[in-house]
């Protein structure tokens, strides 16, 4: 799958292992890396998706459209489709096995929000 970055900095930081344990510490970067690793591997999000233990789960609210996958603890990693616009079920879901690359939004803690 195709992966791009939101902003130059979070594309360091999921690209140059320094950065990220400078950014968020080596335990959630070595599993920012891991799921960076594993969305690359897919052939699209529905695969992803399929893959156990990541948490995958679409968000809501004010992050409609935007899916999320487990870091540690509270910590997700956020993400949404490239495609534009986002492919549809009839049912008006998102067929994520259309989706063939994700830009990354963020490493963050929203619970709180």
């Amino acid at each position: 799958m195709e992966i791009r970055y939101g902003t130059k900095k979070l594309a360091r930081a999921c690209n140059e292992f320094a950065k990220a344990n400078q950014e968020w510490g080596p335990e959630r970067a070595r599993k920012v890396f891991q799921r960076l690793g594993e969305l690359r591997a897919a052939d699209n999000l529905l695969d992803y998706s399929r893959l156990p233990g990541t948490g995958f789960h679409p968000l809501h609210h004010n992050r409609e459209g935007q899916f999320a996958v487990e870091l540690n603890s509270n910590w997700r990693l956020v993400f949404r489709p490239l495609e534009n616009p986002v492919p549809c079920l009839p049912d008006g879901g998102i067929d994520l096995e259309k989706i063939a690359g994700t830009l990354i939004m963020e490493v963050v803690d929203y619970h709180g929000d």
